[in-house]
């Protein structure tokens, strides 16, 4: 069995590439820029109104860039999915300044940007330059999401969440989701 699995982080996203017929030792590894980190970058290089579009993907840096570029004047359009982003709470999206469009919205006359914790074609061009193909039967990805419920702070429900799962003493896969992942996850959402 062959398993692509991806630990996505605010600074580096950690990829493996396990073939359960070779050894452990053979498999592909690759430590790269996070997707946040590589968003960031491409927001700082344009020096225009952008509209970000795409799934809801690990904050940090990609906000703070969001927020330099509004601060330059420039105008920031986003959908639904992608301004989850900054903030669960849309509201407080659009108080930054931040337009929020429909998910199915289109800007043609804006410079466009694809946010995501996952990109599998990036992924594949960069194995591919080492003749290795991205061929696998099952992935597993990793990120920290905070989860969101109206009216309670981001950390405190990611606490309480946690908590529910502490109950009683449990294997490490019950904290992973396979298939759907829970409403409130919403960044789990985009991956």
């Amino acid at each position: 069995m062959k398993i692509l699995a991806i630990d996505v982080g605010t600074a580096t996203q950690d990829i493996m590439l396990y073939d359960s017929y070779d050894s452990m030792e053979n498999a592909v590894k690759m430590v790269l820029p996070s997707p946040t980190q590589i968003m960031a970058n491409r927001i700082k290089k344009h020096h225009h109104d952008l509209f970000l579009s795409g799934d809801t993907m690990g904050g940090g840096p990609v906000n703070k860039a969001i927020k330099n570029h509004l601060d330059k004047g420039y105008r920031v359009v986003m959908t639904e999915n992608s301004a989850r982003t900054v903030r669960d709470d849309l509201e407080r999206v659009r108080s930054t300044g931040v337009e929020i469009v429909p998910n199915t919205e289109k800007h043609p006359e804006i410079p466009e940007l694809e946010l995501k914790d996952v990109d599998l074609n990036a992924i594949r061009e960069a194995l591919l330059n080492f003749d290795v193909e991205l061929d696998f039967d099952c992935i597993g990805v990793a990120v920290q999401d905070h989860g969101y419920q109206a009216g309670t702070g981001d950390r405190n429900f990611r606490f309480q969440k946690i908590r529910e799962k502490l109950d009683i003493p449990r294997a490490p896969e019950e904290f992973a989701y396979c298939g759907e992942a829970p409403e409130y996850f919403t960044r789990m959402q985009g991956v």
